[in-house]
């Protein structure tokens, strides 16, 4: 029998030992195409795709990533320890989201969580069977939300995902409580809303309260115009009063200014009054105040102005003799002396008291005859005779028909007179009836 040489056995006792001291991992991945990397020096080297065989035979440390893009990585170390195979069957479930947030200002927060600011690249882990709520929050803009599902039959999230905040948030507080925020005619909120201005577009803001004059304003997001600021606080101040009337064509003067009819919405401004009248013939007119001023009372939100019939309207009639010389000849078949005796027969059936009666000069004129009414109104009448020509004889009579709408006006007081289209009933005929005996 032949020997070994010594030196052949101790080579084979070596390698024995060796294989003996070796360990085996062995990878497979899901997915199939994860890449098997080995770090060595915070360096990662590729060793395979899907699976790999790796083989341990020092005491070094073996730190090994399984990764694919978009799945969150498996990262373990392997020793010697406990010579044998191992089986390591990697599935990568967790999900990776990388984002990029902008302007800079920006924070970003998943499930409420701060996780880092804009311009930064974040990776947000989306667990397996569960899912990730997103926010990009930035102020002046209107809030970037995403929400990222790793769950059966929901869609797959992004690889990476570049979130900018490009539309404009204002927050807009509006007093006084109860106003109602609309934009572009879509209400947004009562007395706060958070409004958003388009990227590229123009909105139209409108704060309206019942009993005040409406605010109205323009916020654009663009280029060549200034940002809407992040916030406002817009008080209403000028008041509005819907005025109505009774009768529904009564006519409406606010400062002395015809406005309408019937209806009118009157605006009263912060720190000033308005003096609106309502008119109509055949009723009293109605005059109010209403101020916008602290320490006053507020004014309505509605007023309805219901006008009293005018006593004195009711007792007369329009008439085209009232305050006019109406000249009436006289009939060739009377005399001077016959007419002004007809004359002052007809005026004193109507007047009791006679200031001036000249025969001579043919110059006639009565006292005043004065009626009181209910709503506070004097009508004063007087009847003035003139003789107006001798050849042929003519009179000129005149009714002179005045009012006074201040309350307890003495007949004296001339200032509060004004001439009235209107003869009262009683005197209505004076001219008429002279005419038929005298004519």
């Amino acid at each position: 029998m032949n020997k070994l040489p010594l030196v052949s056995v101790i080579l084979i006792l070596l390698c024995a030992s060796s294989i003996q001291a070796q360990k085996k991992v062995i990878f497979t991945t899901t997915p199939s195409d994860a890449g098997i990397y080995l770090e060595k020096n915070n360096e990662f080297t590729l060793l395979g795709q899907g699976s790999y065989e790796l083989k341990i035979g020092s005491d070094e440390v073996f730190t090994v990533k399984i990764w694919k893009e978009g799945f969150e990585p498996f990262v373990k170390s392997y020793t010697r320890t406990n010579n044998g195979i191992l089986t390591e069957s990697v599935v990568l479930q967790n999900r990776v989201v990388k984002i990029v947030a902008s302007p800079s200002t920006t924070e970003v927060y998943a499930d409420n969580v701060y996780i880092g600011k804009g311009g930064d690249e974040l990776e947000v882990v989306v667990k397996y069977n569960n899912m990730v709520n997103l926010e990009v929050r930035g102020e002046g803009y209107q809030t970037a939300r995403r929400s990222y599902y790793n769950m059966e039959n929901t869609e797959i999230p992004p690889l990476k995902e570049n979130i900018e905040l490009a539309d404009r948030l204002v927050k807009i507080l509006a007093n006084p409580p109860g106003c109602q925020i609309s934009v572009d005619g879509r209400s947004v909120g009562e007395t706060s809303a958070e409004v958003v201005v388009p990227k590229g577009s123009c909105i139209t803001l409108k704060v309206v309260r019942d009993g005040f004059a409406p605010f109205e304003k323009s916020y654009c997001n663009k280029a060549e115009v200034a940002l809407p600021p992040v916030t406002e606080e817009i008080m209403l101040k000028d008041r509005v009063v819907q005025i109505n009337t009774t009768p529904e064509d009564a006519a409406i003067r606010v400062d002395g200014r015809a406005v309408g009819k019937g209806s009118y919405s009157l605006l009263v401004k912060r720190d000033q009054c308005a003096e609106i009248e309502v008119m109509k013939d055949g009723f009293d007119t109605n005059k109010k105040s209403y101020c916008n001023k602290a320490n006053m009372s507020e004014p309505p939100v509605t007023d309805h102005i219901r006008l009293a019939e005018d006593e004195a309207w009711l007792s007369s009639i329009r008439s085209d003799q009232a305050n006019v010389n109406f000249s009436i000849p006289v009939n060739s078949s009377l005399g001077n002396d016959a007419a002004w005796k007809i004359i002052g027969q007809i005026v004193m059936e109507k007047f009791d008291v006679i200031e001036i009666s000249d025969p001579v000069t043919g110059y006639l004129r009565t006292a005043w005859n004065v009626k009181l009414f209910g709503n506070g109104k004097t009508i004063r009448t007087r009847c003035i005779v003139k003789l107006g020509n001798s050849n042929p004889l003519r009179y000129v009579i005149k009714i002179v028909s005045e009012e006074s709408i201040v309350p307890g006006t003495s007949v004296k007081e001339d200032e509060n007179f004004k001439e009235w289209d209107r003869i009262l009933n009683t005197y209505k005929d004076i001219i008429g009836e002279i005419q038929a005996r005298i004519n």
